[in-house]
C-alpha cells in the first residue's frame, strides 16, 4: 500500500512502500510523500558523536541526525540491529511526541523508517539537529569546560528543573546519564534538552524509587568524569535538593530522602575506591 494512512502518532503520517513503513512529520510528508526514501538517503554533511557515531544529513534546507537502531549490551553480538517487533521504535516516537507536548525539550523526531525482513524488523530514525550544542559529559571534559565552570550553578539548577518536569510528566528515562543531556548555547542563553528516549516509558506517575533510580544513574555517570574537577559532591547535593524543591514540593519526607541519597553516595564512593584499587593493582601486575 503506497497511500498515506491515518496518523498512528500525533503529528506523523504513516506511509508504506512494500516491506518498508515510513512515519513522516506532517511538514516533511508534504515534501517527501512521493519518495520518502530520498529523505533517508540525503547527502551526509558530517557526523555527530554520542555513545555511538551518527550521520548528519542535509535535506529540505535542514540538518538531521540519522540514527540506526542497534541492540546494546551482550545482545549486540547476536541480534545486532534486528528486532522481533517494531514496538520499540514506535514507543520512542510516541514518548518523544508526548515530551514535546508537555514542553519538555528534546530534539524533535522528523521521521522513522521501519523495514520488515524475514527474521524481524530494522529501523532508522531522523531527529532535527541542535546546532551549537554539546552533551553534558563533553562540556565537562573538553575545551568548553570553562563555560561549565563559569555557569555551573545555572546549569545545575536548570538540569534539576528539567529532569523534575520530565518525571512529573510521567516519563521514565531508560538510561539517564551525562551524555543524554544536551546543552545548546545561543548568546547568553543556555537551553537544555533530554536525549535518547529509546526504551523510555510514559507512566501515570513515577514512584519515588523510579525517580531516585534515574537520579542515581545520572550521579554515577558524573562520577566517571570527576577528573574534570568541576562537579563536586556539594554540587550533586545542590542538584538533588533543587530537584526536590522544583515547582510543587514532592509529598515525601525530604529529610529521609536526602539521607537515602547520602547513603547511596557513600556506598557508591566506597565501591569506586575498591574497583579503582583493583584496576590499579592489575595495571601494576601487567607493568611488572
Amino acid at each position: 500500500m503506497s497511500a498515506s494512512e491515518e496518523n498512528t502518532v500525533s503529528g506523523f503520517i504513516r506511509t508504506k512502500r512494500g516491506a518498508t513503513t515510513y512515519y513522516l512529520r506532517t511538514d516533511l510528508n508534504e515534501k517527501f510523500i512521493s519518495a520518502p526514501e530520498s529523505l533517508f538517503s540525503a547527502p551526509v554533511v558530517g557526523k555527530v558523536r554520542g555513545r555511538k557515531e551518527h550521520k548528519l544529513i542535509s535535506a529540505a534546507g535542514e540538518k538531521f541526525v540519522l540514527r540506526h537502531y542497534q541492540h546494546g549490551g551482550i545482545l549486540r553480538f547476536f541480534t545486532r540491529d534486528l528486532y522481533l517487533t517494531a514496538s520499540r521504535f514506535l514507543q520512542e516516537l510516541a514518548v518523544s511526541s508526548y515530551a514535546l507536548s508537555q514542553a519538555i525539550p528534546t530534539p524533535e523526531i522528523a521521521a522513522l523508517r521501519i523495514k520488515r525482513t524475514l527474521l524481524g524488523y530494522k529501523a532508522d530514525i531522523l531527529s532535527r539537529h541542535i546546532a551549537d550544542s554539546a552533551d553534558l559529559q563533553k562540556l565537562l571534559r573538553e575545551d568548553s569546560r570553562e563555560i561549565a565552570r563559569a555557569r555551573k550553578r545555572e546549569i545545575i539548577d536548570n538540569c534539576a528543573k528539567l529532569i523534575r518536569r520530565m518525571h512529573d510528566a510521567g516519563i521514565l528515562h531508560a538510561d539517564l546519564h551525562a551524555k543524554n543531556i544536551l546543552l545548546s548555547f545561543s548568546g547568553s542563553l543556555i537551553q537544555l534538552y533530554i536525549l535518547d528516549l529509546d526504551r523510555a516509558k510514559i507512566l501515570k506517575s513515577l514512584s519515588l524509587r523510579q525517580r531516585l533510580k534515574n537520579l542515581f544513574r545520572l550521579g554515577r555517570s558524573l562520577d566517571k568524569i570527576s577528573d574534570a574537577g568541576i562537579i563536586t559532591e556539594r554540587d550533586k547535593y545542590r542538584f538533588f535538593l533543587k530537584y526536590l524543591k522544583a515547582d510543587e514540593a514532592l509529598p515525601i519526607n525530604k529529610r529521609a530522602v536526602v539521607a537515602q541519597f547520602a547513603r547511596h553516595r557513600k556506598i557508591h564512593s566506597i565501591w569506586r575506591r575498591i574497583t579503582r584499587g583493583s584496576i590499579s593493582r592489575q595495571r601494576t601486575n601487567i607493568d611488572g
